[in-house]
């Protein structure tokens, strides 16, 4: 199946989101987050592009970015090129890091753009890292309350909300209402990401081995797949298991 191709936005603005490949962390520790961001500097100012906010989790990364579309791939590409580059040689780590493709969003107006920068600030509070924005390092939230200058382009965004006290006050509880809706597909894992999970879940054990497990193991594999998007067709043509049973658990 032809992949389906990216949408241009009229504003040029992007939400963008990496993911390790197989849902694997990417960051180890603060000097990867640091090197990262560092790699992402650079290729700003090579492309001429403005950063509106950001996130670094365990294992994926949220950009909002102001980038042409010509050079938003070009970008992207050797952002995560060089970034594994740099992992596999520091962590003796082999294989791909990333899943195959990001995935991106144009963002068209100031409603949505509202949405995605509450959406990516709140992303660590919302999978229990922290209880606030504020708790979270590794994202911009901190720069908009900073007066030093940062990655992000603070200005265009305080422009935007009105000052600093609108910002905080759009990362409130119930600050979403009248929001619109983020529309962020179900990205289906590929195969390679899938097996490469199962290699990890199986250890010992070859992929080919999985009918053999213990049932409670069995299911807790599937599962673990099922968790990560996968389809049941997927499942059952990676491991063998009978649909019946993959489609109970």
């Amino acid at each position: 199946m032809p992949r389906k191709a990216r949408q241009q936005g009229e504003s040029d603005i992007y939400h963008v989101i990496e993911r390790g490949a197989g849902r694997q962390v990417i960051f180890e520790d603060s000097v990867d987050r640091r090197a990262y961001l560092l790699r992402l500097k650079q290729l700003l100012e090579e492309y001429e592009a403005t950063l509106l906010a950001w996130c670094l989790m365990d294992n994926h990364v949220h950009l909002l970015i102001k980038v042409s579309f010509a050079g938003l791939s070009s970008m992207m590409q050797r952002l995560g090129t060089g970034y594994a580059q740099y992992f596999n040689k520091r962590h003796e780590h082999v294989g791909f890091l990333f899943q195959n493709r990001f995935f991106s969003q144009p963002v068209d107006s100031d409603a949505y753009l509202q949405a995605v920068l509450r959406y990516i600030h709140m992303n660590p509070v919302k999978d229990g890292l922290c209880r606030s924005c504020g708790q979270y390092r590794w994202s911009s939230f901190h720069e908009f309350l900073a007066q030093d200058q940062g990655l992000c382009d603070k200005r265009y965004v305080l422009e935007l909300l009105g000052s600093r006290r609108d910002f905080l006050a759009l990362h409130r509880d119930g600050a979403d209402d009248g929001l619109p809706e983020l529309h962020l597909p179900a990205i289906r894992p590929a195969d390679a990401d899938l097996l490469l999970c199962l290699k990890r879940l199986l250890k010992e054990y070859n992929v080919a081995d999985i009918r053999l497990l213990p049932r409670e193991d069995r299911d807790r594999v599937i599962r673990e797949l099922k968790s990560m998007g996968a389809t049941n067709k997927q499942v059952e043509r990676l491991t063998g298991v009978g649909r019946g049973i993959v489609e109970r658990l």
